[in-house]
């Protein structure tokens, strides 16, 4: 299985959307690329703007301007090095809170992980019971799909790129000391 996506909680007041990827980078890698100032506009479908230092541990901060204007104010609540980086999301505008969990796990193969990403949010509390059932289901799930999809193909092709480069490198590195 290399992707998976799945609703993990469908309440009003608690909707959670996880995504999966097999990634082809080791932990530490993908670790350091995750908490890399500015990275997010290199590897996420919608980003415009992405500000702030390099997150170090619980209470770091960083800022993304969306590609539609809307901005997130982010300030990690969890932190666990190489593993997990767990970040609680502020839309200033309307003051709307998303929780968001990216969680680096081993693969069989030791240049590969595992990166899993879980939206929670309690944002969409204020929709009617009697049409929440078919909200979840035909808007959020297929628009929670698709942006998790495209979050993490840009996170793996972003590390497939780099270990491409990498590979050339040292290949040209190993050429030239045996000329």
């Amino acid at each position: 299985m290399n992707e998976l996506y799945q609703r993990e909680s469908n309440k009003r007041d608690n909707f959670s959307y996880l995504g999966m990827m097999v990634i082809p980078c080791t932990q530490e890698h993908l670790w350091n690329l995750l908490i890399t100032p500015g990275q997010l506009k290199n590897i996420h479908p919608n980003c415009k703007d992405h500000y702030g230092d390099k997150l170090t541990g619980v209470g770091s901060t960083d800022s993304i301007v969306y590609i539609n204007g809307a901005t997130r104010e982010r300030t990690v609540t969890k932190w666990t090095p190489n593993k997990l980086i767990c970040l609680d999301a502020v839309d200033p505008a309307n003051n709307s809170l998303s929780s968001v969990e990216w969680k680096i796990s081993e693969n069989n193969h030791p240049s590969f992980c595992c990166l899993s990403i879980t939206i929670s949010t309690c944002s969409y509390q204020n929709i009617p019971r009697p049409i929440w059932p078919f909200y979840s289901r035909f808007k959020l799930q297929n628009s929670y799909k698709h942006y998790l999809k495209g979050l993490l193909t840009g996170i793996q092709t972003t590390c497939q790129n780099k270990k491409q480069t990498l590979l050339k490198n040292n290949d040209t590195t190993t050429k030239a000391k045996t000329s």
